[in-house]
């Protein structure tokens, strides 16, 4: 079960992510518009709200959209969007790396933690139900 669960929020994680890099990539390489840390937490916002309606349906099968989950969901996707900017900060200007090598290092960090999180905390009401019924 964990398998499979961990599977389908991997593939949500590839679509929400696929948004935030798209968006950081627009506004810092084509549209030229704003330094990567602001334009990461741009697309943080906009990759958390995909993931979070994908998350909902796909992943953790919410039967609604429970108000307990968004603001979990809300509270989790403001921290990482926080802790990305701050690590990515860190890693182009302390170590020099380019914003999208940076930003595929922190990415990596906040999904494997994200799972956990979505798992015991976001989305628990409804896992612990599941559980019951099988």
């Amino acid at each position: 079960m964990l398998t499979k669960t961990f599977s389908s929020y991997t593939f949500v994680g590839l679509i929400a992510t696929a948004t935030h890099y798209l968006i950081l990539f627009m506004l810092v390489d084509i549209l030229q518009v704003i330094h990567p840390v602001m334009a990461t937490v741009i697309g943080s916002i906009c990759g958390a709200f995909v993931g979070f309606i994908l998350n909902n349906q796909m992943v953790f099968k919410q039967p609604r959209v429970s108000v307990t989950a968004v603001g979990k969901y809300i509270l989790l996707a403001l921290s990482n969007c926080i802790f990305n900017a701050i690590l990515l900060s860190l890693f182009i200007e302390n170590l020099a790396l380019p914003y999208l090598k940076a930003q595929l290092s922190v990415t990596f960090i906040i999904f494997v933690s994200n799972f956990f999180i979505c798992k015991l905390w976001v989305f628990n009401n409804h896992v612990a139900k599941q559980r019951a019924t099988t």
